[in-house]
Parts: structure tokens; C-alpha cells; sequence
């Protein structure tokens, strides 16, 4: 969220799990001040925070898509640039392919985009587990169920899979065949009604990695709507706002770490 909204990112843990009130106690200010002042990039510290995990070639790799993660959410290539050049370094990698890894990862993540050639609002592509969502929603009424309910506070960015969530959601799936008009949903529907039958299992842990990471990206876009009103309302020394949006910022945090997205 830190990065996302611009800001450059440092990060340390103190000494025996030690809380900075008990560290300045015990040692002084001019000790945290040396401290904050030797703090670690986030990625040399997120690294260094999973020494173990990234001996192993699989723990390396899983590290590395996390950092892929923080870095996809900064809108200005020449940071991502230097951020991926310095996880190549810390990681071990060769820097090629730390970049050509990230462009796999972003391209399969994030949203993809297209101009068709007749219109000029642009259409979502969709992915494959976006596919299997919808399919997985329309082949059990357990799992629509469960992602209607745990979807049901998230704000849904415009794409063809919100369409079509809001439409099996609120109608079900004969409203899906009839009211369809964004091209790219009414393929998406098209798609996953005649795909192969899913793994019970498989479909199960899909969708609640799914109901997971529309949560996380719906807070995040909040999260910056919110970082972005701190900043203003800073600059406009309005200090009757700003409890409230501080109120609200920790309150989102705690939800993206109940997510699992810090």
C-alpha cells in the first residue's frame, strides 16, 4: 500500500521482537534513531525476513511472486524498474530473468487490456481462473453461496467477471444467457459454461483464493483512495477530517492483513 502510493519504503525488525517503546526504554533514542537510519529497503528486509524459505529453489520463487505483488502496484516503470534489478540481486537471480519471471507474472495477474476495432470503450480480457470462477459458481450451489456471501461488502472494479458476478448474483444464471451486453462478459459466461467439469477440490480451493484476491484488490483501491485524502487533507491542514480517515486507514490495514496482504 506504502509503495503503491508512492512513498520509498524501509523497514526493520528490532531486537528481540522488542516494541520501539520497550527498545528506547532499554537502549535510548539516539539507538532507534541509528536504527531507522541503517533500515533496509522493504526488499532487502522482505528477503532477509525469509532467509530460510529462500534456500530452496520453490521458497525462492514463491518469495520472489510476493515481491512481484508490492511491485505490480506501482504505477511508474523506472521505480519497478530499479526495485526488479535490486530483487535480482538479493534473491541470487540472474537479472534477465527476474524480469522476464515478473512480466509472466503480471501478465497472467493483472488485467489484460484490448481496443476492439468497432468500438472505443476499452474491454478486460479475462483469465483462465476467471473461467473456472464462474464455472465453479455455476456448477455448485455451495460455492455460489459461499462467494455471494463473502463477496457481498467488496466493491467490485468494472471487468467482465464483475459483470458477470453481479448478474448470477442478483438474477442467476438465465440472466446470464439473456442480458449479457459487454462482449467480453457474455464470452467469459460463454466460456464457462462449456468448459470441462472442474475437480471438486480443485474448484473448492478456487474459489476462495478468488473471494480472497478481489478482496485484496478492492481494499487496496480503497487503501489509496484513502492515502490519497491523508495527503490532502495534510496539505490543507484540515485536522477535522484527518482522525477519521487515520480511523479508517488502520481499519483497512487490519483487513488486508486478516487477508493475508501485507
Amino acid at each position: 500500500m506504502l509503495t503503491a502510493a508512492g512513498l520509498a519504503v524501509r523497514a526493520l525488525a528490532l531486537p528481540n521482537n522488542q516494541d520501539p517503546d520497550d527498545f528506547i526504554r532499554d537502549r535510548g533514542a539516539d539507538a532507534f534513531k541509528r536504527l531507522l537510519e541503517e533500515a533496509p529497503d522493504f526488499i532487502t528486509f522482505y528477503a532477509a525476513m525469509n532467509t530460510d524459505r529462500t534456500r530452496a529453489i520453490e521458497g525462492k520463487t514463491d518469495v520472489a511472486h510476493e515481491i512481484f505483488e508490492i511491485l505490480r502496484s506501482i504505477d511508474d516503470e523506472l521505480r519497478v524498474d530499479e526495485y526488479l534489478k535490486h530483487t535480482a540481486k538479493v534473491l541470487q537471480l540472474r537479472e534477465w530473468a527476474c524480469r522476464e519471471a515478473y512480466r509472466k507474472f503480471t501478465g497472467k495477474a493483472a488485467k489484460q487490456w484490448k481496443r476492439p476495432e468497432s468500438q472505443t470503450e476499452q474491454i478486460p480480457e479475462f483469465s483462465r481462473d476467471d473461467c473456472d470462477f464462474i464455472q465453479a459458481l455455476l456448477n455448485e450451489d455451495a460455492l455460489r453461496e459461499t462467494a455471494k456471501a463473502g463477496l457481498a461488502n467488496v466493491s467490485l472494479p468494472e471487468s467482465p467477471l464483475a459483470q458477470v458476478l453481479v448478474k448470477l448474483f442478483e438474477k442467476g444464471e438465465d440472466a446470464l444467457r439473456r442480458d449479457l451486453e459487454n462482449e467480453a462478459a457474455h464470452k467469459l459466461y460463454t466460456a464457462a459454461a462449456n468448459g470441462e467439469e472442474l475437480d471438486s477440490a480443485y474448484a473448492k480451493e478456487l474459489v476462495e483464493k478468488q473471494i480472497k484476491r478481489l478482496g485484496r484488490e478492492a481494499l487496496r483501491a480503497r487503501a489509496l483512495r484513502i492515502q490519497r485524502d491523508i495527503q490532502e487533507t495534510e496539505q490543507e491542514n484540515d485536522s477535522t477530517r484527518l482522525p477519521a480517515l487515520l480511523s479508517e486507514k488502520v481499519r483497512i490495514e487490519q483487513q488486508m492483513q486478516a487477508l493475508g496482504a501485507t
